[in-house]
């Protein structure tokens, strides 16, 4: 039976077959309003769930991490796969929810807090039906993290702007980097009615994949947008530095600077990587990859 208790099993088991009711049930039992304003939206649609669970090819060795766990819906599927699952969820009302459902879990770790703050465990794959407010900012975050895949519900709207190609009007800064670092697949448009309570906007499933680095203008750039907080010259001597092991490139301050100085950026130097527009990024990167 895994990792699940049998008192645990068989609460799971119902949920399978009337995933919507229970979670009605849940809510007014524990007095709880799902605020769709704040989103608070939760997946009843249990095959939804399970195609979420494949789509990532979550296994019986992989650690899972969910952001926004709500009422456990996803996490009790994820439990049921899973080696390890963390389940991260910001919201107060919905911890004593979690608390009942997922007590008898073994392995699975309910974490109070922020996920775009809290300390983040290691993990292999992501599954989560994503806060719209916070699906670029979790998105950046994982940029910085090593995982192998991740299966991830998020607006159309959003979804549209990673998967734009170049001439599209949606194509912006945040495409540009994403596609640095994931390679970005549409699974499937989910209805509203996957929902509870519906959503007003429509929904994709996307999975990511990290992307291999094959370049040093690659490792460099990558470096460069994880360094938003630098200036572009400072932070493109510590991408270039940082490259060197797997590429080859400058290990020192001193070659790193002229390496950079080759560069010929001109004014854009001496503005914050944060700050530069996608046009910027892309001279940058075509700069790069002619010198490398």
């Amino acid at each position: 039976m895994s990792t699940l208790s049998r008192a645990s099993h068989a609460t799971y088991s119902r949920g399978c077959g009337m995933l919507r009711e229970e979670t009605l049930g849940l809510l007014r039992r524990f007095g709880v309003t799902a605020d769709p304003s704040r989103d608070e939206q939760h997946i009843v649609d249990a095959d939804l769930i399970r195609r979420m669970i494949d789509a990532a090819e979550v296994g019986a060795n992989d650690t899972v991490l969910e952001v926004g766990a709500g009422a456990g819906n996803i996490t009790l599927y994820l439990a049921e796969r899973a080696l390890k699952v963390y389940a991260i969820e910001k919201n107060p009302k919905f911890l004593p929810i979690l608390r009942e459902r997922l007590g008898d879990l073994r392995n699975v770790e309910v974490i109070e807090g922020d996920a775009l703050i809290v300390e983040l465990p290691e993990f292999d794959k992501v599954v989560s039906n994503l806060p719209y407010s916070i699906s670029e900012a979790l998105i950046q975050r994982l940029m910085r993290k090593r995982f192998k895949a991740a299966s991830i519900l998020v607006s159309s709207s959003f979804a549209r702007i990673l998967l734009a190609e170049e001439e599209e009007a949606e194509y912006s800064r945040l495409t540009f980097a994403s596609n640095l670092f994931f390679d970005v697949r549409l699974v499937e448009q989910v209805p509203p009615s996957a929902y509870y309570p519906e959503p007003d906007t429509s929904t994709s499933l996307l999975t990511l994949r990290p992307r291999r680095v094959s370049s040093p203008a690659g490792a460099i750039m990558r470096g460069v947008i994880l360094r938003g907080d630098k200036k572009l010259k400072n932070a493109l001597v510590d991408a270039v530095i940082g490259a060197h092991s797997e590429h080859g490139t400058p290990s020192t301050k001193r070659a790193a600077k002229k390496y950079v100085e080759r560069l010929e950026i001109g004014r854009e130097a001496e503005a914050w990587v944060a700050r530069l527009p996608l046009r910027s990024l892309e001279s940058i990167f075509e700069r790069l990859r002619s010198f490398t």
